[in-house]
């Protein structure tokens, strides 16, 4: 009889831990207004508004990955410098200003393009200003990333967020999925963990049969500020790995001067 009983008791332990399980995954998946969490967001990377990383970059070469040094500087918002560096001095400089691109290479001249999208660092930059690129707005927007319409009955409009907004699960942590995708809709995505309102992927194509890019967000660096920058960011190129940045020193708040962005290199 008794062991009966305990039979009993096991089995309604069980059913009772099934059924907190499936409220605490219901509690999980609650979203609240995309404005909410995109606010969190920009607070969160407002409090770094400089950033100085130190990192190696493992670049995918004639099927080999070939590793070199990397300094990357943020100013928010929207300006962002890469060295490349060999033996201690520049190889290539990057830099990503107002609307322009910039690029060096060793033995060159630098070249001036229009800036254009970069999910590997520009939600980095972000600090809630009206520069177009300091923006999450204007960035999501930019990146091809569609959260919201644009009037009250349209049917993908701001009052019908699930069509652009969803919830899911990335390295089993839950995550805010921004551009969603509903049936055979697949726009670009952003995903950002829904506790802390850091970025956590970037899905997408920049250009219209473009490259798909895959960029994924990892290990990040914390520290009482909150997560400051991903200890591992890694690329994919129409799913194939191309490029792994390993961040080994972080310095929130460092002296990033405004001329880093203007002199290149």
């Amino acid at each position: 009889m008794s062991r009966k009983i305990s039979l009993f008791r096991l089995l309604c332990g069980g059913l009772l831990l099934c059924c907190a399980g499936s409220l605490f995954s219901q509690a999980e998946a609650y979203l609240l207004p995309s404005r909410f969490y995109l606010r969190k967001m920009v607070s969160v990377r407002s409090l770094m508004r400089r950033l100085k990383v130190s990192m190696t970059v493992d670049t995918l070469e004639s099927g080999k990955m070939r590793r070199s040094e990397a300094v990357l500087w943020l100013r928010a918002p929207g300006q962002i410098r890469l060295e490349y560096k060999k033996d201690g001095k520049n190889k290539r400089v990057e830099v990503w200003r107002k609307s322009e691109y910039v690029r060096w290479d060793q033995g060159g001249q630098a070249q001036t393009a229009a800036r254009e999208p970069n999910p590997l660092f520009d939600f980095f930059a972000i600090g809630g200003d009206g520069v177009r690129y300091g923006r999450v707005q204007s960035l999501l927007a930019l990146s091809g990333v569609n959260f919201e319409g644009t009037q009250r009955f349209e049917r993908e409009s701001d009052y019908n967020e699930p069509l652009r907004m969803s919830f899911s699960w990335f390295v089993g942590r839950p995550v805010v999925v921004f551009g969603a995708p509903f049936g055979k809709r697949k726009p670009n995505q952003l995903w950002i963990d829904k506790e802390h309102a850091y970025p956590a992927r970037f899905l997408g194509r920049l250009k219209k049969g473009g490259v798909l890019w895959d960029i994924r967000f990892l290990d990040y660096h914390r520290s009482g500020r909150g997560y400051l920058f991903p200890g591992r960011i890694e690329v994919y190129r129409d799913g194939k790995l191309t490029k792994r940045f390993l961040s080994y020193r972080v310095e929130a708040g460092a002296s990033v001067a405004k001329t880093l962005f203007d002199q290149v290199p």
